[in-house]
């Protein structure tokens, strides 16, 4: 059998990295190796493109605002942030816990930032992660209640490992946003992750979701068991503003 064959074969099954193998190394280097080595060589190159490929599409659908990093988070002390609890949290052990994370702080002191770095590390290492506005998505739930695709949503969203909602508490919630963030809640708890941005501070919670019984319902699920990252300082934005 030719190797042109070979190669058409691998293609026509779509193994990919085998194909590389074949058509980057040299027939040399390649004859100096045992069969073993040869498979694993190819096996391990299917692995690398199939992995790659993967977490490349985790990033392209997660709705990820470019590609934060937590490497460029800023530890100065005026922020409050502490750089070692960033790390732990940064190998996603949380999301195999179900565990969830609430980042509160002024405007501008780089909540959305700090949880897409979070977002693009769960990615890198193969999680599932949904970013969505608050709002944006409520909004979304209460036109799907209409045109009969809010359980298709709640499904999709069920299934992601870690949901990052950015901007909590811009507005009071009417009924229905309150009745499907509670939701959301009841079915991660314990079991998938969620990220909660807000610059609304956690004890100011229950006035911003409104009905107290839910109120009590939603902050239980929110607050217990939550990694709390509290940022302080001035706004990055104006800072940017400022004459230098």
């Amino acid at each position: 059998m030719s190797i042109e064959s070979t190669i058409e074969k691998l293609n026509a099954l779509k193994l990919y990295g085998m194909v590389r193998i074949i058509k980057d190394t040299k027939p040399e280097f390649l004859a100096n190796l045992s069969h073993d080595e040869v498979i694993a060589m190819m096996t391990d190159a299917e692995n690398d493109l199939r992995a790659g490929n993967k977490i490349n599409r985790l990033f392209a659908s997660s709705g990820l605002r470019g590609r934060a990093s937590s490497e460029n988070i800023d530890y100065s002390a005026s922020r409050g942030l502490d750089r070692n609890t960033v790390r732990r949290l940064a190998d996603c052990t949380y999301i195999d816990k179900g565990e969830s994370i609430a980042v509160t702080g002024p405007t501008g002191a780089g909540k959305s930032f700090l949880a897409q770095a979070l977002g693009n590390e769960a990615c890198a290492r193969g999680y599932s992660v949904q970013y969505y506005g608050f709002t944006k998505l409520m909004n979304h739930l209460r036109i799907g209640r209409a045109d009969h695709s809010y359980e298709k949503m709640m499904n999709k969203l069920n299934k992601v490992k870690l949901l990052i909602l950015d901007d909590f508490g811009l507005e009071v919630l009417d009924s229905s946003s309150r009745l499907a963030f509670y939701e959301i809640l009841e079915e991660r708890y314990d079991r998938k992750s969620l990220i909660l941005v807000s610059q609304i501070p956690v004890k100011s919670w229950h006035s911003v979701i409104g009905e107290a019984t839910v109120a009590d319902a939603i902050c239980d699920r929110l607050i217990n068991g939550s990694h709390s990252l509290q940022l302080k300082g001035d706004s990055f934005r104006r800072k940017k503003e400022l004459p230098v």
